[in-house]
């Protein structure tokens, strides 16, 4: 793989590519090669940049190729960045600049062209990753990389070719089938955790409206035994009989009663003890003496 000079292409190899990041085994190479396209292959791609390149201004990034319409273009870019084995690894990244849709732009069989317009702002070169492939979490069947320069310049490319780093694809299925078996377990986790999470909120929504029904039944309580108090009723002149339904109603009861004999006639109280409007508790006794009715 070469940049031919400002605006020129670079022809697509069929790859297998591997990152720093993804895989951590290309021993700190700056950037990634592609391998020699499949034997019948009828997909290629391309990657050029406009010609006029500088910082913080809009530089136009061309994907060309032919489709065989089966497939979806990803591409990707990253200032000084480097590409990953297949689309989902780019979302990782985090200076990731995704060119085409995360999942992938559809293509009808035949030539394609695509433009897209980037800003470089701080990176000396711009790296940009371009697959064809139907999901961004496959091998892809094609795919190519680029190392533009700004303003001008020649980017490196080790010599390392993807094959040589992944010996093969059965190797890449089974970091992939790793990759997704983690990120099932981590899926597996956090779905856990959220489980716990959430009885834990609901425990606590219970033990808080045990607490709040203990509360206001306590409160009810109180209420209930203040407003059940005995509270002395005037007894002077009642009959026997009119004692007793007023201290029902007062929520006290009768204590003792001392009759006076003095003549006949009817008996009714001559004094109380203890006196009206006395703030006792529920059931206290009330005392009386009865008299007989003078004249």
């Amino acid at each position: 793989m070469r940049i031919v000079g400002l605006g020129s292409a670079i022809t697509c190899r069929r790859a297998v590519v591997c990152s720093v990041t993804a895989l951590g085994c290309l021993l700190g190479l700056p950037a990634v090669a592609s391998a020699d396209p499949a034997p019948g292959s009828t997909e290629t791609l391309t990657l050029s940049a406009s010609y006029e390149r500088e910082l913080g201004t809009q530089m136009s990034i061309t994907v060309e190729g032919a489709a065989d319409g089966l497939h979806r273009l990803f591409v990707y870019g990253e200032a000084e960045g480097t590409c990953t084995p297949w689309p989902y690894e780019e979302s990782t990244q985090k200076k990731a600049v995704w060119l085409s849709s995360p999942d992938g732009e559809p293509l009808a069989a035949g030539p394609f062209s695509k433009t897209y317009e980037v800003i470089p702002e701080t990176s000396p070169s711009y790296d940009v990753c371009a697959y064809l492939d139907t999901t961004a979490s496959g091998l892809p069947d094609d795919f190519e990389s680029g190392c533009f320069w700004i303003p001008d310049g020649d980017c490196y490319f080790p010599s390392v070719s993807p094959a040589e780093i992944l010996s093969s694809e059965e190797e890449a299925r089974k970091f992939l089938e790793e990759a997704d078996a983690e990120r099932a377990r981590r899926a597996a986790a956090e779905q856990a955790q959220r489980r716990t999470n959430e009885e834990a909120v609901a425990r606590r929504a219970s033990e808080e409206a045990q607490r709040r029904r203990a509360t206001e039944e306590a409160e009810r309580r109180a209420r209930e035994a203040k407003s059940k108090r005995c509270r002395v009723p005037q007894l002077r002149r009642h009959t026997l009989a009119g004692v007793r339904h007023l201290l029902r109603d007062a929520n006290c009861r009768l204590g003792r009663v001392t009759t006076l004999h003095r003549g006949h006639g009817t008996l009714i109280v001559k004094s109380q003890n203890p006196q009206h409007d006395k703030t006792l508790p529920q059931g206290s006794a009330v005392s009386i003496v009865l008299a007989v009715r003078a004249g």
